[in-house]
């Protein structure tokens, strides 16, 4: 049986808002493309990350769904085999009966008991098993002061394009500012990442950068106030 169709969880609707218009439209060009050929198409870094979680879920739903065909094939063959069977019996417990009426009690009594096992048997082979639901993206509380809220996804999707120590650095920073300006804290905060704390510490380096390699006068206090700020 051909399948018509596949599966795109929403728990992945943060992914698809964290790009724009464009790479959204190669993003779904491309997961259409694997599921109808199994070609993988080139994406930029963003999307192409994207679309390797996304082919994962592709992957599992296409063998769970070969698994069930499978396995309702095999049940309707064992299913006419013992149809089969069962009308033999029936037909050879008849001649029975005709040639000594004094076993037909015990005869229907057989045959009763071989139908109902038939049956029971014929409906848990052709029961298909339930896929499994997908994970669900729990979102954790990280950060220095516990108020940034990304799932364990969203998590190593920064590591993977940023590295490890900017994307902790990204998050302590949107901490910081959510606890000192209570702002920020009702927002995507993977998104928020993304569109301007990733520049903010970026800049932040360049400055300490700048007064490491300059040496300072004294009683200078080096302000971190000026660090870039979301327009």
């Amino acid at each position: 049986m051909a399948k018509r169709g596949f599966i795109l969880f929403a728990d992945y609707a943060e992914q698809f808002c964290s790009l724009s218009d464009a790479e959204c439209g190669r993003l779904i060009k491309a997961i259409f493309i694997y599921e109808t050929t199994g070609e993988v198409q080139k994406l930029p870094p963003r999307s192409s990350m994207a679309f390797s979680f996304i082919k994962n879920a592709l992957d599992e739903n296409r063998d769970k769904y070969a698994e069930t065909c499978k396995k309702r094939s095999e049940a309707g063959k064992k299913g006419g085999i013992a149809s089969a069977q069962s009308k033999s019996s029936k037909l050879s417990k008849c001649y029975q009966m005709q040639a000594n009426q004094a076993d037909t009690e015990t005869d229907t009594k057989t045959e009763t008991e071989t139908d109902t096992v038939t049956e029971t048997e014929s409906k848990t082979q052709n029961e298909a098993k339930p896929l499994k639901n997908s994970p669900t993206l729990t979102k954790e509380a990280r950060g220095e002061f516990g108020n940034v809220f990304l799932s364990d996804e969203n998590y190593r999707l920064l590591i993977a394009e940023y590295g490890k120590q900017t994307a902790d650095e990204a998050i302590n920073l949107l901490s910081t500012r959510i606890a000192r300006d209570n702002r920020y804290k009702d927002e995507n905060h993977y998104a928020t990442i993304k569109s301007w704390v990733i520049t903010a510490v970026y800049e932040q380096r360049k400055k300490v950068q700048a007064v490491e390699k300059k040496p300072l006068p004294p009683g200078f206090d080096f302000d971190f106030e000026d660090i870039y700020e979301r327009p």
